[in-house]
């Protein structure tokens, strides 16, 4: 009798912790957004100038979400594709832009890269809480009626997404084999498919000895004081490389001049994964190479 109260004992210990963590991945891990053909939540806020929006008023209109965050890449990347859009086909979409971020950072974000959507700062997260957000860039596109008719969380190329605005325009709906496509979709920035991914291209990069001996260098606090971006990156030339950078954030330091930052940049052939050029840049001001570095992702589209 002893020895079965022990198994049961046993079991329940270890067993406890398992059934535990499934039950936490399943609810908090395993999110869901808003499903197509729900109504989307109503919302009133104001625009980053200062204007009421409210989405109730928007009925009649075809209307796209987009949730962003100012220091998402993929985010400006995905804003950038849908300007470009709007231009080319002469959208009549209403396209609202919603920012995690602050006001302050909101601002600066829609000066530098002169936003046309009309943006609302949600940085207390009550709408984001409303549609289910975990995940930027998150989009959700609706009908006249405010029904969701698609939404998902990512980038996708800007193929696809003009293949959805303007099936969607035409037809107020999106058909089965366009959805079928997203969901084949892989790794795809303009329509180019890298057989290396942005995890894959960060894993190269920190295996070159340049790059740790800038760390050893320069990162006096490398579990505080760092950060590590992979992004895609257009050449005027059409080519694409993955680009690695590892930045030293500013930090309390005597020894380094205020708001600046030092990095060392790597780039990555998307084909082989070979490193094909890397340079280091020392004492940078933080926001010239914000500026520089957004502008650069994006100016092909946002200039167009």
């Amino acid at each position: 009798m002893k020895k079965i109260l022990i198994i049961v004992v046993l079991i329940f210990i270890i067993g406890l912790p398992i059934v535990g963590y499934f039950y936490l991945e399943s609810r908090i891990y395993k999110y869901e957004l808003l499903e197509i053909g729900e109504k989307a939540p109503y919302f009133e806020l104001k625009t980053i100038d200062g204007e009421d929006f409210s989405l109730a008023k928007n009925e009649g209109k075809k209307t796209l979400l987009v949730f962003f965050k100012t220091n998402c890449l993929h985010c400006l990347k995905q804003l950038a594709n849908l300007n470009f859009i709007k231009n080319k086909i002469n959208s009549k979409l209403e396209i609202i832009v919603l920012s995690e971020s602050n006001e302050k950072e909101t601002r600066e974000f829609k000066e530098t890269f002169k936003i046309n959507f009309p943006i609302l700062v949600d940085d207390r997260g009550i709408i984001k809480n409303k549609y289910a957000i975990r995940g930027v860039p998150t989009l959700y596109l609706l009908d006249e009626e405010m029904n969701i008719k698609y939404r998902r969380v990512g980038l996708k190329s800007l193929r696809m997404d003009e293949k959805i605005i303007s099936e969607f325009e035409r037809t107020n709906k999106i058909p089965i084999q366009i959805y079928s496509d997203i969901q084949e979709e892989k790794i795809v920035i303009d329509d180019f498919k890298t057989s290396i991914s942005g995890a894959k291209a960060k894993e190269i990069a920190l295996k070159d000895p340049a790059v740790r001996n800038f760390v050893e260098e320069n990162i006096y606090y490398p579990g505080k004081c760092v950060e590590i971006i992979s992004l895609t990156w257009l050449e005027k030339q059409q080519m694409y490389k993955w680009i690695v950078q590892v930045i030293e954030l500013p930090c309390d330091r005597p020894d380094k001049k205020a708001n600046t930052l030092n990095l060392v940049s790597v780039e990555i052939d998307p084909i082989s994964g070979q490193i094909t050029d890397r340079y280091i840049m020392k004492e940078i001001p933080e926001k010239l190479y914000r500026e520089l570095l957004y502008k650069e992702v994006v100016d092909y589209s946002f200039s167009k």
